[in-house]
C-alpha cells in the first residue's frame, strides 16, 4: 500500500466526510491522482465527495465558460479577417504579403475595421496604401 497524502490532527471518532472536507479545501489538499481511485469503508456517506464534486462541477462550468466565449471571439475576428481578406483582394492586385500585413493590420483595430467597411472602393484602396506606406 502507498499512502499519497495524510492528514494528521483530526480525531478518530471524526467524520469521515468532515475529515474529507478539511483535506480537499486545503492549499496543497488532497487530490485523487488520475488513473488511481480514493477507496472508502461501506460506511462512508460520500458527503464530502458529493460537496467536492460540487464545487469541482462549478469551476469546471466557469472554465467552459470563459472558454466559450474566447472561442467565440476568435471566431469572429477570424469571420472578419476573411470579410476584409476578401475585399481588398477586390481593390489592388498586392502580393501576398502585403494582403496579410494590410488585413492584419485592419483587423487588430476595431475603429479601422468600421473605417474600412464603410469607405468606398476608392477610399479602401487609399487606406490600404497608405498602411503599406506606414502612415496609419
Amino acid at each position: 500500500m502507498q499512502f499519497i497524502y495524510v492528514l494528521p490532527g483530526w480525531e478518530g471518532s471524526a467524520a469521515d466526510s468532515r475529515v474529507l472536507r478539511d483535506a480537499i479545501s486545503r492549499r496543497n489538499g488532497f487530490v485523487v491522482p488520475r488513473g488511481s481511485y480514493y477507496l472508502v469503508d461501506a460506511g462512508y456517506t460520500n458527503e464530502g465527495i458529493k460537496e467536492a464534486a460540487s464545487v469541482i462541477g462549478s469551476e469546471i462550468a466557469k472554465a467552459t465558460q470563459l472558454f466559450s466565449k474566447a472561442i467565440g471571439v476568435e471566431a469572429e475576428v477570424s469571420e472578419k479577417r476573411q470579410k476584409i481578406d476578401s475585399e481588398i483582394r477586390k481593390i489592388l492586385n498586392l502580393t501576398a504579403t502585403e494582403v496579410i500585413k494590410v488585413v492584419c493590420r485592419i483587423a487588430q483595430n476595431h475603429e479601422l475595421t468600421d473605417v474600412f467597411f464603410s469607405m468606398n472602393e476608392e477610399g479602401r484602396e487609399q487606406l490600404v496604401v497608405a498602411i503599406l506606406h506606414g502612415d496609419i
